[in-house]
């Protein structure tokens, strides 16, 4: 597994820890797995970092404790974490930890802890304090403190490292695709396909499939998330691709939309008005671009071929750790302010990674999306993904 360097953790740290006094908190519990990799490198299932100011705490079960030990001996992670197994309980090992900091401002995940751990830790503190008196935040009670998106909005601009490894993973997905294309067969059925890409996904050295692939052909790819089907692809149909892999932790995205054939000019009209809308949102990707309007971009392409009630979702997503993470490229929201301050809505900055993915869909007849990841750059964008946009070689036109 390749490893962020100690140099970029303690970066990522940094920013955090900024956060905290930002926010007044004397320690973040860290419990979603994407994040606790972020700042630790640990790969694995199970583990939760409490993070103070000047040190931390990294908790994990008996089942990481030689991969635990290594990372911490590495020189890869911050040597002010000490590590603490689990003997009973996460809950316990959680409560532990923050009195052995004397943590009283206690930020927690809200999106990603659940109600039974905060209503476990709430009743622990309590308990430590002596006390039966609810969580009310005096000097002497612990206060646990909501957080949102904390990790994830530094998560959105990708250091050198993540740059890195992302546009490795893009072209050997740009590869996945360009075989895949080519291999692409008549009656094979939705099903095979998909398992003929995942192999391919495998093979060339990702770890696993980024998502479930999506193999729509004929009237099933009108459906944006639809599930492969024993149905064989025939001629003339529209064939949906839909498929991405893992790399060294970060995921990568693509998305075309071909034909076996001579499709109708209807479907070769609506693909081609996607391979358009899918331009102009490249073109609108730069820096201080709200997302919103690369959104619009795409929509306005698709409304002026009278497919506007045709796109039923969002333009794009960012990749990261995870496959779909922040920015969010959607529709423009009435609030604002709301959009921005929520996360549904952000300005585009540099070292932003997201997909660019319009669609348009029509029910009975077929359905094309087109989609790549681009990097957002001082000047513009970098297009990550490289793979013919055509419809089908075989078509002529």
């Amino acid at each position: 597994m390749m490893l962020a360097p100690y140099e970029i953790l303690q970066a990522r740290i940094v920013q955090v820890r900024r956060s905290l006094r930002e926010a007044s908190l004397d320690v973040l519990i860290v419990q979603h797995p994407a994040n606790v990799r972020y700042l630790t490198n640990f790969a694995g299932s199970s583990a939760v970092l409490v993070l103070g100011e000047d040190e931390g705490i990294f908790i994990t079960d008996g089942r990481y404790d030689a991969v635990a030990r290594d990372l911490l001996s590495s020189g890869f992670i911050d040597e002010n974490i000490a590590l603490k197994l689990v003997t009973r309980s996460y809950d316990e090992a959680i409560t532990e930890a923050l009195l052995d900091v004397s943590a009283v401002r206690i930020g927690f995940e809200s999106a990603h802890c659940s109600h039974q751990r905060f209503q476990s830790l709430t009743v622990a503190l309590d308990e430590s304090m002596g006390s039966n008196t609810k969580n009310v935040g005096n000097d002497n009670c612990p206060l646990l403190i909501p957080t949102n998106r904390l990790v994830e909005r530094i998560r959105m601009i990708k250091d050198a490292f993540e740059i890195s490894v992302i546009r490795r993973a893009a072209t050997l997905l740009s590869e996945v695709a360009k075989n895949v294309l080519c291999d692409l067969v008549m009656g094979r059925s939705e099903r095979k396909t998909a398992h003929h890409i995942d192999k391919r996904i495998h093979d060339i050295g990702f770890e696993c499939p980024a998502f479930d692939t999506i193999v729509a052909s004929g009237p099933n790819s009108a459906f944006p998330h639809a599930r492969p089907s024993d149905r064989r692809i025939g001629a003339d149909d529209l064939v949906l691709l839909d498929f991405g892999g893992v790399y060294e932790g970060y995921c990568v995205d693509l998305s075309r939309t071909v034909s076996i054939g001579n499709p109708s000019a209807e479907l070769r009209r609506l693909h081609r008005a996607v391979v358009e809308a899918q331009a102009a949102a490249i073109a609108k990707v730069s820096p201080g671009c709200l997302a919103s309007e690369v959104d619009t971009a795409a929509r306005d392409v698709l409304t002026h071929y009278g497919l506007g009630s045709a796109f039923l979702h969002g333009t794009g997503h960012g990749l990261g750790l995870e496959v779909h993470e922040e920015p969010r490229v959607g529709r423009k929201r009435p609030d604002q302010a709301a959009a921005l301050a929520s996360g549904l809505d952000g300005r585009l900055e540099v070292g932003m990674v997201l997909t660019v993915e319009p669609g348009a869909y029509l029910p009975g007849l077929g359905g094309a999306r087109i989609e790549d990841d681009v990097l957002v750059t001082p000047t513009g964008c970098e297009l990550l993904t490289d793979v013919d946009r055509m419809l089908c070689k075989a078509v002529v036109d």
